[in-house]
């Protein structure tokens, strides 16, 4: 009986040795590339699909919907053509996995980014520690579009992530893909934003939950309205990511609703803090104005709280949407001043721009050092070499991308960084003192009655100084003569 299984086993090694080789000679030319690869099989070599959908009227938003699902079998190999891992043939709960289209807009293209469910736990980044293990991960396009050509987006983003934030992050790395044959070019590997008390999101299984500030809620079967998100024109509503819908109850999720009000009504209060971790939302804030991320809109903005007990805090999730980084030259990145999300409220907060202001100068010189350090050490870098020739053989395979030559693009990167220091220096000092002075002006604070008449001139502040069109939620500084202001509360 040993000898039997002695040689089963020896002929399961001498297969795999034998399939491994075949893999490797067939796409030689994918592996001399330089970059890890992933091989997937599917059953019949079968493709996911899904519809494309258009939003109602007045949402927000192309996605897609009814995506298919296929199933079968992932190797990763490193660059020199090792197998490092391997899902086996699909078994429903044991080995394989599901492969489905994923994303809203660049669904749409035909170089689609894709989920990838494992059906037994591994770590797809191969980072030889059992802690990283999930079924859940996401293989993502880099950006290769006229408008935002640079495919360094998400390795830029996220080494500013990485300094800025605290707490967990999506790891990426970049692969090459061949699907059922086919080579389908540069992706990375990315972990997705879940709960995993081991190595992501850390919440309570049964009492905790993850939010997202979402535009295209109307592609949900639930989402959750708040009073801020009623304002004509605002596109966005809660969706929640965690609990699975079939697992939370009536009164779970009027807690969420009722929790959201209770925090919206405190944004420009001293009580604030009472409901949100606001170091975690100044430093996604801080950021994204690093980044200068021009998308609010499409920043998938997550929430996350550890239980719904008043013991705890919400907190603000990671950043996730890079595609629009580097675009808001001399201004603040856009989700700082669109009036229609939390943090046009939250800068009127004296404890927000306080602490923006002091994170900032405390340890922006070490932020901006370390990611201009992480350029220099880029360009040098065999990893660097690899994504120049996988990008040459991403466009010939989808000769409707365009993307920003690797050396152009880190070069352009990295001005961008001593650009933005010499920008936010000034910029955050200009507003905390904007602030400091709106707040210690002794002006009375009018509450507004949109039953009575007002005479407001059309000059509209926030209390940071910014102009606006219009009065919104929070409070409003009204010039309505030379020297004449008015604080407005809008509940």
């Amino acid at each position: 009986m040993k000898q039997i299984y002695c040689l089963s086993w020896l002929l399961w090694v001498v297969c795999v040795s034998q399939l491994n080789a075949q893999n490797q000679e067939q796409f030689k030319e994918i592996f001399d590339l330089g970059l890890p690869v992933v091989i997937i099989n599917t059953v019949d070599e079968e493709m996911p699909i899904a519809d494309e959908v258009d939003p109602p009227e007045g949402c927000w938003g192309m996605t897609i919907n009814n995506k298919s699902k296929v199933y079968g079998r992932l190797r990763k190999y490193d660059k020199d053509g090792a197998l490092l891992y391997d899902s086996g043939d699909y078994t429903k709960d044991k080995s394989g996995v599901s492969l489905k289209l994923r994303g809203n807009t660049s669904a749409r293209w035909p170089k689609k980014p894709y989920k990838v469910t494992l059906e037994k736990a591994a770590d797809l980044l191969c980072r030889d520690n059992d802690m990283y293990n999930d079924k859940e991960f996401a293989l993502l396009t880099p950006r290769g579009y006229y408008d935002y050509p640079s495919p360094l987006v998400l390795m830029i983003g996220t080494w500013v992530q990485k300094h800025v934030c605290k707490g967990w992050y999506p790891e990426n790395e970049f692969v090459n893909v061949i699907i059922n044959g086919d080579y389908q070019g540069l992706y990375s590997i990315c972990e997705t934003v879940k709960r995993n008390s081991d190595c992501r999101i850390d919440i309570d299984g049964g009492l905790g939950f993850i939010a997202e500030i979402d535009p295209y809620w109307w592609n949900e079967n639930i989402s959750i309205e708040t009073s801020i998100f009623k304002y004509e024109s605002n596109p966005f509503k809660l969706t929640l990511k965690y609990p699975d819908e079939k697992d939370y109850s009536e009164n779970y999720f009027s807690y969420i609703k009722d929790y959201f009000e209770t925090f919206e009504n405190s944004l420009t209060t001293e009580t604030v803090d009472e409901y949100l971790d606001l170091e975690s939302w100044v430093r996604w804030l801080l950021a994204h104005d690093i980044l200068g991320s021009d998308d609010f809109a499409g920043s998938n903005i997550f929430t996350y709280k550890y239980d719904i007990t008043g013991d705890t805090k919400l907190h603000m999730g990671p950043l996730w949407d890079f595609d629009t980084i580097e675009q808001t030259e001399n201004r603040w990145s856009s989700i700082h001043t669109f009036q229609g999300l939390y943090f046009y409220q939250l800068l009127q907060n004296e404890q927000f721009v306080e602490l923006y202001n002091n994170i900032y100068n405390e340890e922006s010189e070490e932020i901006f050092n370390k990611i201009i350090q992480l350029h220099e050490d880029f360009k040098n870098s065999d990893l660097k070499t690899a994504l120049k020739a996988s990008i040459s053989k991403d466009i010939e395979r989808w000769p409707y991308r365009y993307m920003e030559d690797v050396d152009d693009a880190i070069e352009n990167s990295e001005m961008w960084f001593v650009d933005r220091k010499s920008w936010m220096d000034e910029a955050v000092t200009d507003m905390y003192i904007k602030a400091k002075e709106n707040l210690a002006a002794g002006i009375d604070v009018t509450e507004y009655n949109p039953n009575m008449q007002h005479d407001f001139s059309e000059e509209v502040y926030s209390i940071t100084g910014m102009k606006q069109q219009k009065l919104h939620k929070g409070l409003n500084i009204i010039k309505s003569g030379k020297n004449r202001f008015t604080k407005v509360l809008i509940r």
